[in-house]
């Protein structure tokens, strides 16, 4: 991320020496009404019901035992609002909105909770929260749309929320992590209805929450960056990065190499590793706060990611996360089993040194999602001793985007034990090359025609988590790999 210097037009500052005196406050209240907010309430209120709209269209009103004057998130914020004793700042009525940015510091782990909602997020409204691993959120349609980004307790995270038509973008931090996700559900149709910001759905948000902007249209991520970079928070260009085996195995030692920041000098950084599971909830490993670590068998079943974090002299801090590992087998691999032609120096999927596997192969295979990578899908819960071998959920059909066109995956479950679980590939018509599917490292079947199927027999797998790697080869353009994972339970 590129930023922070920016020029004010002409016509803002103007705008800006119209509004309010408190809008003119500081170098970021100045940045944000550059943006051209609807609405934007600053929260510095000390005492009365009233939250005054620096971009002078909507005031908001303090309820329900919101405690005023509380420490903002930096110097030149004025004072924040405490919502923890099921206290709301509400404004109603307001047009629909595309994003959404505040300051937020969460009081309580471990609770699901609306952060801002606008009218009723099962009838065309949205609400953005945490879950309860401390995820962002998104709901609307009465369907969570996952950002898969951490908000850390008991410290300031500036958020960023954006959706159009179909997508979800999620920031924190001008950036620092940053999110492009597929809306589950419709989008938001309301319009002309009440804002609440400290509940909705997800429940009560416990919490102090500072600088509420809501924009007409969806914020870029360079106009959040120069909002950020007016705060004085220490801006993460690039994240910090982690080189790893692919995948790693209990042993292996993990090496983190530190991100770039701006200012590049006067701060100092603290780290900590983090266990993620297939929902992309993490959990801290406790004393893991070096930038290398060395996997252990708690961490079968889990991605590895690091979080660098860097204060500046006036003890603000920002987190960077990279980003995570591969998937730790639960399976130990047989050796010698290659992958499916890569050359390159490093082992791929349980090859030996002489075979490498896909994921040091060339550079037209790339792994569908963000920055090359995708979370595996659950997909089955644990079976129990009745029902040996047979998956009890199974995950919708996943669409893969294939430059021009989409293929759909599905799994099919056994009946019993004794019959198989079944994969297929649907694609347009002479559209797919071939497809490779990989259990464990083994390839399982590299079928060329349509419907590109497999079969897995469960009788003959172990209790424990196993990987399956999906390689679609279009006719033109790239290849693309899926990642899935399958839990079995003890018969």
């Amino acid at each position: 991320m590129r930023s922070v210097l920016r020029l004010v037009p002409a016509a803002a500052v103007a705008c800006a020496l119209a509004a309010p005196t408190a809008a003119q406050a500081s170098p970021y209240n100045t940045a944000v009404l550059a943006d051209s907010p609807q609405e934007y309430y600053q929260l510095n209120e000390t005492s009365g019901t009233v939250a005054a709209d620096a971009a002078g269209h909507v005031a908001g009103a303090y309820a329900g035992g919101a405690l005023l004057a509380a420490q903002a998130p930096f110097s030149d914020a004025g004072t924040a609002v405490n919502l923890d004793t099921a206290g709301t700042v509400t404004a109603s009525p307001l047009p629909a909105a595309h994003s959404i940015e505040l300051w937020v510091k969460p009081a309580v782990n471990n609770v699901q909770q609306s952060i801002a909602t606008y009218g009723t997020p099962g009838a065309g409204g949205w609400t953005i929260g945490t879950t309860s691993k401390k995820k962002l959120v998104f709901r609307t349609d009465a369907n969570n749309t996952r950002s898969r980004m951490s908000l850390p307790t008991n410290a300031w995270t500036m958020v960023l929320v954006t959706w159009s038509s179909n997508k979800v973008r999620f920031y924190t931090n001008g950036g620092a992590q940053a999110k492009l996700v597929t809306m589950q559900g419709s989008a938001p149709s309301a319009d002309n209805d009440q804002l609440v910001v400290g509940d909705g759905p997800l429940g009560h948000f416990k919490g102090t929450v500072d600088e509420v902007a809501l924009f007409s249209f969806e914020l870029s991520k360079g106009q959040f960056a120069a909002e950020f970079a007016a705060s004085h928070y220490p801006v993460n260009v690039t994240p910090p990065t982690v080189t790893a085996p692919s995948p790693p195995h209990p042993g292996d030692v993990l090496i983190g190499t530190p991100g770039t920041w701006n200012p590049s000098i006067g701060l100092t950084f603290t780290y900590q590793w983090s266990r993620c599971d297939v929902n992309g909830d993490c959990a801290d490993i406790d004393g893991a706060t070096s930038t290398s670590y060395t996997v252990t068998d708690a961490d079968v079943g889990q991605q590895l990611q690091l979080t660098e974090t860097g204060t500046n002299v006036y003890g603000n801090s920002t987190g960077a996360l990279s980003d995570p590992t591969d998937f730790v087998p639960g399976v130990p691999v047989a050796p010698g089993t290659g992958g499916d032609g890569g050359t390159g120096p490093t082992v791929g999927d349980g090859g030996s040194p002489a075979t490498t596997g896909d994921t040091t192969g060339s550079s037209s295979t790339t792994t569908a999602g963000t920055s090359g990578t995708e979370s595996p899908i659950v997909l089955g819960a644990d079976v129990s001793s009745a029902q040996c071998g047979r998956l009890t959920a199974l995950p919708k059909p996943k669409r893969v985007r294939m430059g021009k066109f989409t293929a759909t995956l599905r799994l099919t479950a056994g009946l019993n034990g004794k019959s198989p679980f079944k994969l297929s590939l649907k694609a347009p018509k002479g559209k797919m090359k071939s497809v490779t599917y990989r259990l464990d490292g083994t390839v399982l079947r590299h079928p060329r025609k349509s419907p590109f199927s497999a079969s897995i027999r469960s009788a003959g797998l172990k209790p424990g988590a196993h990987t399956l790697r999906i390689k679609l080869s279009p006719r033109t353009g790239k290849a693309r790999t899926v990642t899935m994972r399958l839990q079995l339970g003890g018969c």
